[in-house]
């Protein structure tokens, strides 16, 4: 959605195509570039020697350090089975485009000689899809103040030690609770499940913005381990609460750190390494209301300012036509 699909709703004669199986070849007559993103099997490898065979550039785009997976995550044994297929179709392209610096190096370093020129795109919003709730439907929770964390069962390592730190928050400090979304609630939270903290579920991505708006979390948090896969991560999940104004607690890390670095009062406030640099962060935000308030308008006019579909759509239309020439 990031990456593709936003771009393609700011770049005019666009199409976007979902097509895991049957490729319609038909819809592709007078295109002239295609974007293809995270291809690796026999069929990717037909498709693209398709777009070839019928004269379009082809652009491989790639949002992960596939080669850097960490042995935690339970992609890794898939991702090991499919690294030649990536490197044979990333290989093909006339162009790759990556979300961050550090993923560039890493392209690079893993093809070789045989590495297409790399550009970096970083990733943006359309931050006029991403909406708070009017008053009307604004929660009236009685100075309840809700943290939440949404990921998936890849990210054990980053979360562990920041939620193993939250039930120590939640017993100083009863008016919060926690949301968790993607993941099981943890063991040392069980004590607080169904009252104060509680799980939500995933929601079709095309319904995401309308929901993240409805669950009004008022502080969102963003940990991740130092490890060389994150290093190329990009700072989505600041960006996604930097949408709705709503502080977001991040590792001063990577990409995380980067977006930090745009504003002094967010280095001072959500950027955090330690356990007790977290908790003291995180503390801050709770018992002060006005200082959630500013961090979480700082963050919006950083991410409109630095990382808007716009100026990522103007981008790729200057890497298009560039690789047209």
């Amino acid at each position: 959605m990031y990456r593709m699909f936003f771009s393609h709703m700011h770049i005019e004669d666009s199409d976007f195509m979902f097509q895991p199986q049957n490729l319609v070849v038909d819809s592709l007559k007078g295109k002239n570039i295609a974007v293809v993103q995270r291809l690796s099997s026999q069929e990717n490898l037909r498709a693209i020697q398709v777009f070839k065979k019928m004269g379009l550039k082809v652009v491989y785009d790639l949002d992960d350090d596939v080669w850097s997976v960490p042995r935690y995550n339970p992609a890794f044994g898939k991702m090991k089975v499919w690294l030649p297929g990536f490197e044979v179709c990333s290989s093909m392209a006339d162009l790759i485009t990556v979300s961050t610096q550090h993923l560039k190096l890493m392209v690079e370093k893993a093809l070789g000689k045989k590495c297409p020129p790399v550009e970096v795109i970083e990733n943006a919003l359309d931050y006029d899809w991403f909406k708070p709730v009017s008053e009307k439907y604004h929660k009236k929770r009685n100075g309840r103040i809700v943290i939440g964390w949404a990921g998936t069962d890849t990210h054990q390592e980053d979360i562990e030690k920041v939620i193993g730190m939250l039930p120590q928050i939640l017993e100083e400090h009863p008016e919060v609770d926690f949301e968790i979304i993607g993941h099981t609630v943890p063991e040392s939270m069980k004590v607080f499940f169904g009252d104060r903290v509680r799980e939500r579920y995933f929601v079709p991505v095309a319904e995401f913005a309308a929901n993240w708006a409805g669950w009004q979390w008022d502080i969102s948090l963003a940990p991740v381990a130092e490890n060389a896969f994150n290093l190329s991560k990009s700072n989505i999940k600041m960006l996604e609460a930097a949408a709705l104004s709503i502080p977001c607690v991040a590792s001063r890390f990577g990409e995380y750190q980067k977006f930090s670095s745009y504003s002094p009062l967010l280095k001072k406030t959500i950027s955090a390494t330690s356990v007790t640099d977290w908790k003291r962060k995180i503390e801050g935000l709770v018992v002060n209301p006005t200082l959630r308030t500013e961090v979480g308008m700082e963050m919006h006019s950083v991410a409109c300012r630095y990382y808007n579909i716009r100026d990522r759509a103007k981008q790729w239309y200057a890497l298009f036509e560039e690789l047209l020439k």
